[in-house]
């Protein structure tokens, strides 16, 4: 693997990197400063090194269709095919790859050339920032925070951590996050995509969606830590003509299922 195909590994798997509210106090330790999503990121390549030298604690990930949470290789899911997709016109790095920040979901799959699932529940999207990633050939990478916001409220920007703040509702302890990878190319398809998730999360269960999507559910166990009243995270993972969807937010296992349901 050469210097530019290693760059865009690592650059794809902090892309995906998800932080527990655990992981984030372990990495802060004591200290009462607050961690810009940047400096996240900074400690996320620490953790990356240790997971590409062969260090796998604590790490679920995904290979193409199938889903790996520490020891437990959950059911498959449906299978990721190659989508095509739309020429961007969009500034590209060094690398050839394209990093663009959207507000507007429908906007995006009009530039994209493609018809992407969305739910009933993402009524009010006022808050929602989206990114994508692309390196226009092989892999897309979409992600969406504060896709539904439910319950929660008094959102207020965060300028130097460029994110919100917001209070939660009764349904929803956090706004439900919705991410899309995109296969580009035979080559992205036979060599496989794994997404590893640094933190403790354990495997719930497998259904079919509504839809007939078979849907791998998983939490994390920082609850097990705290209050009685924590609401844990939970992250249900799909694929839908050949897309592979993740929503993930704390809620209930009954809401984060309506929600899969709802998309359409």
């Amino acid at each position: 693997m050469d210097c530019k195909e290693m760059k865009q590994k690592i650059d794809t798997e902090l892309y995906t990197i998800v932080f527990t509210d655990r992981m984030k106090k372990t990495v802060l330790g004591n200290s009462k400063k607050r961690m810009s999503h940047s400096m996240l990121r900074y400690a996320a390549i620490i953790a990356l090194t240790f997971l590409i030298g062969g260090t796998t604690a604590f790490a679920g990930y995904y290979f193409l269709n199938k889903v790996n949470v520490n020891a437990t290789t959950l059911p498959e899911l449906d299978e990721m095919k190659i989508v095509k997709m739309a020429p961007l016109n969009a500034e590209v790095d060094q690398y050839g790859h394209i990093h663009k920040d959207f507000s507007d979901y429908a906007m995006l799959q009009s530039n994209l050339g493609i018809d992407l699932l969305e739910s009933k529940y993402a009524t009010d999207q006022s808050y929602l920032q989206g990114s994508m990633e692309t390196d226009r050939k092989d892999y897309a990478i979409i992600k969406m925070e504060n896709y539904i916001i439910g319950d929660t409220n008094n959102y207020i920007y965060l300028e130097e951590e460029e994110r919100y703040q917001y209070e939660h509702g009764e349904a929803y302890y956090s706004p439900i996050s919705l991410s899309m990878d995109l296969v580009l190319s035979q080559k992205q398809l036979d060599q496989g995509w794994d997404t590893d998730y640094l933190g403790f999360y354990e495997y719930v269960e497998n259904y079919t969606s509504k839809q007939g999507y078979k849907v791998n559910l998983i939490q994390d166990t920082t609850g097990k830590h705290m209050s009685e009243d924590y609401i844990s995270e939970k992250c249900a993972v799909f694929v839908a003509d050949g897309i592979r969807y993740t929503l993930c937010g704390r809620t209930s296992i009954e809401m984060i299922k309506e929600i899969v349901d709802s998309m359409e």
